[in-house]
C-alpha cells in the first residue's frame, strides 16, 4: 500500500473487502468529496491567502447559496438547482456555527427531499448530470449525522432505488458499462456518487472497474458499445474496419498515432462527434470532449478519496485528454476554454489533481470557472495557486 497526498493507494480488491457482508459494522467512509475540516480551511473573501480569483469565486458561490432554489428536476438536463443546492450545502459548513448556516442547512435538506420522484421519466443521461451533486451536498452537510431519520428511512433507500431504476431502457449503471462517451461518464459519476455515500463498496468497487476499462484497461471492462465512426480515431490499425482483432479502448493510449498523427488522449467516441464524424485532420472541435472528462474527473475525485489512485490509471490518461485537447501542433488550433467557463471546472481539478496548470496556460483572464455538469464551485474548494498574465487579453 502506498500512499498520495495522506491517502492511502489501495487496489480494487482491497476496496471490495473493506466491507465483507458478513462484518457487523461497516467500514467508515470517507467524506466523498470534501470534509467539513478541508471546506473550513479554505480561505474566503478578505482572508489574506484569498487571492482576486479565490476572492471572485466565494462571492459567486454565496450569491448563488443566497438564491431561492427552484425545484429539483433529474428529469432536465440544464436543471441548475443542483448548483444552487451543492452552493448551500458548503457555505453552511464554511461559515458553521452561523444563523445563516443553520437556515442554510435546512433549506439543503428540504431540497433532497424535493428531489425524490423528479427522476421519474428522465433519460439515464439527464440523472448522471444531476445526481451527483445532490449526493455530494448531502454528504457535505453530513446528513446521516444531523438527520439520521431522514437519511435512513427516506434518502438512502430512495438513493438505492435510483441505482437500480430504469431510464428510458438503461439503469446508471448499464449506461456506465456501455457507453464510452459523455454519457457513460456522467452516469458514472453519479453512481460513483450514490455508491460513495451509501458506503457501499461492493457497487464501488464496480464502478471503479468500469471506469478503470474507461480509462483504458481492457482487462478490468471491456463491454463498451462504440458508434463506428469512432473506430477510425483509435491507433490499433485492426480498429478502424472494426475487425474482431480491434481491441479499442475508449480514451487512446500513450504514443497514439492515426496516419501519422497524434492522437494520445482522445476519447474516439467522442471525438468522433466533430465533423463528418470520421477521422480527419486537423480535428474539428466538439464540445463532447469537454463532456465526458466532466464525468470522468468527478469519478476519479470520489475514488480517490476512497484510496484508488484513480487519476494516474492507465499513465495518466485524464491528463493526457487534456494535453491533446491543448496541443497546437501539426495543424490542431488550442482547444481552451477562454470562452466557455463552464467547462472551466474541469480544469479546476485536474491542475488540482495533478499540479498542473492548464488554467495558466490558457493565456486569458483566469476567471473563476462556472458551475459545470455533476459538480459545481471548483474554483473554490480546489483553490491552488494562479499567475494571472501581466496583459492577459480579453476575449
Amino acid at each position: 500500500m502506498t500512499k498520495i497526498s495522506g491517502v492511502a493507494i489501495l487496489s480494487l480488491g482491497a476496496l471490495l473487502n473493506a466491507q465483507t457482508p458478513d462484518r457487523a459494522v461497516p467500514e467508515p467512509k470517507p467524506y466523498i468529496w470534501l470534509s467539513p475540516s478541508e471546506i473550513r480551511a479554505l480561505p474566503i473573501a478578505g482572508d489574506p491567502a484569498c487571492t482576486p480569483r479565490c476572492t471572485e469565486a466565494w462571492t459567486m458561490l454565496t450569491d448563488a447559496a443566497s438564491t431561492t432554489a427552484g425545484r429539483p428536476n433529474l428529469n432536465d438536463l440544464e436543471d441548475e438547482t443542483g448548483h444552487v443546492v451543492l452552493a448551500k450545502a458548503l457555505v453552511s459548513v464554511r461559515l458553521a456555527g452561523s444563523e445563516l448556516a443553520r437556515n442554510l442547512r435546512e433549506e439543503v435538506v428540504a431540497l433532497l427531499d424535493e428531489v425524490r420522484g423528479s427522476e421519474h421519466g428522465a433519460s439515464a443521461l439527464s440523472v448522471g448530470r444531476n445526481l451527483a451533486m445532490y449526493v455530494i451536498a448531502a454528504d457535505v452537510i453530513d446528513l446521516p449525522a444531523i438527520r439520521p431519520d431522514f437519511h435512513e428511512t427516506v434518502f438512502a433507500p430512495w438513493l438505492r432505488s435510483v441505482l437500480a431504476m430504469e431510464f428510458q431502457d438503461r439503469t446508471l449503471r448499464s449506461c456506465h458499462e456501455d457507453r464510452p462517451n459523455n454519457w457513460g461518464t456522467h452516469c458514472g459519476a453519479s453512481r460513483t456518487a450514490a455508491a460513495a455515500y451509501l458506503n457501499d463498496r461492493a457497487e464501488l468497487a464496480l464502478a471503479a472497474q468500469v471506469f478503470q476499462g474507461w480509462l483504458g484497461d481492457r482487462n478490468s471492462h471491456a463491454g463498451f458499445t462504440y458508434d463506428s465512426t469512432a473506430f477510425t480515431w483509435m491507433s490499433d490499425p485492426s480498429c478502424p474496419t472494426s475487425d474482431l482483432d480491434c481491441r479499442p479502448r475508449p480514451v487512446n493510449p500513450p504514443g497514439a498515432m492515426v496516419s501519422g498523427h497524434n492522437v494520445d488522449g482522445v476519447i474516439v467516441d467522442d471525438q468522433r462527434r466533430s465533423e463528418r464524424h470520421r477521422f480527419r485532420w486537423p480535428p474539428k472541435y466538439t464540445i463532447y470532449v469537454y463532456g465526458a472528462l466532466g464525468g470522468a474527473v468527478v469519478q476519479a475525485g470520489i475514488l480517490q478519496r476512497f484510496g484508488l489512485d484513480a487519476w494516474h490509471w492507465s499513465d495518466d490518461a485524464i491528463r493526457r485528454a487534456v494535453e491533446w485537447m491543448y496541443d497546437d501542433r501539426d495543424g490542431k488550433k488550442k482547444w481552451d476554454t477562454c470562452n466557455d467557463a463552464d467547462k472551466r471546472y474541469v480544469l479546476d481539478l485536474v491542475d488540482h489533481a495533478y499540479g498542473t496548470d492548464f488554467i495558466g496556460r490558457m493565456k486569458c483572464k483566469p476567471q473563476p470557472s462556472g458551475p459545470g455538469r455533476n459538480i459545481a464551485w471548483t474554483s473554490w474548494t480546489h483553490q491552488r495557486p494562479i499567475v494571472i498574465p501581466a496583459e492577459a487579453p480579453a476575449r
